[in-house]
């Protein structure tokens, strides 16, 4: 693979809504995410999630570890220059969506313990959680 195949998939992983979703949280929060801190704070399955996760790392976009049995994702760290502006344009995406998993993801790492996730994906703890953050917004 040249270097302008390589170009060229960075782009194409950002030709879907949930992959701009899953790096603005990332670059959001500056931060690891837990595959279902992921998933609960887009509000998706698993599988969607881990599907759109691969080809964000077969991009070299994004990073994956273990951590026994959490798979943790984060922003690959020291980019070129594509990388660097591709992460930019995806800072500038705006509307309620975006809002939205910001507020969920704010939520969800709320039920952090000593800054790790402690919890799986659809936990009771979320599910109260969610419910209190829609209490709170209607209200608002």
């Amino acid at each position: 693979m040249n270097y302008l195949d390589k170009y060229i998939e960075k782009i194409k992983a950002l030709s879907d809504l949930t992959r701009i979703r899953i790096l603005k949280l990332l670059l959001e929060v500056n931060n690891e995410l837990c595959v279902c801190e992921i998933t609960d704070a887009l509000g998706e399955n698993q599988y969607k999630i881990s599907k759109h996760m691969r080809v964000l790392k077969n991009a070299k976009l994004v990073r994956e570890r273990r951590e026994g049995k959490w798979v943790i994702y984060s922003i690959i760290p020291d980019t070129g220059m594509l990388e660097k502006n591709l992460f930019n344009i995806v800072k500038l995406f705006e509307g309620e969506i975006f809002e939205q998993d910001k507020l969920r993801l704010k939520a969800r790492l709320s039920l952090r313990v000593k800054n790790k996730c402690v919890i799986g994906m659809d936990d009771e703890r979320w599910k109260q959680k969610i419910k209190e953050l829609k209490w709170e917004v209607r209200n608002a």
